[in-house]
């Protein structure tokens, strides 16, 4: 069944946003970093979400608005959001085989 699940969205993603690297984590990858955060890496970073206007999902929204410029502190002025950047691979595909078994 899992594996059945699995390909399902790795077609589904494949077909609706050329995604061809694999199935979607993202959910798996959520739960573990909330259980296991030593086992990513990031920086925090400012991140504005575009929430009003009909811009496709590929292209960043500076192409349509106008570039701001945030300062280095914490808050919405500033860095807002950490974003993970890199994963311990193999430790994490163990955690997930665990939990599976």
């Amino acid at each position: 069944m899992l594996s059945s699940l699995i390909a399902y969205f790795g077609d589904a993603y494949q077909q609706v946003f050329s995604f061809n690297d694999g199935p979607p984590l993202h959910n798996t990858l959520t739960i573990t970093y909330v259980s296991n955060p030593t086992l990513f890496q990031g920086r925090h970073l400012h991140v504005d979400v575009e929430t009003r206007r009909n811009i496709p999902w590929e292209q960043p929204s500076w192409i349509h608005g106008v570039i701001k410029t945030y300062d280095d502190t914490w808050g919405a002025n500033g860095k807002n959001c950490l974003v993970l950047e890199s994963l311990k691979v193999e430790m994490f595909f163990n955690i997930l085989l665990n939990c599976i078994n």
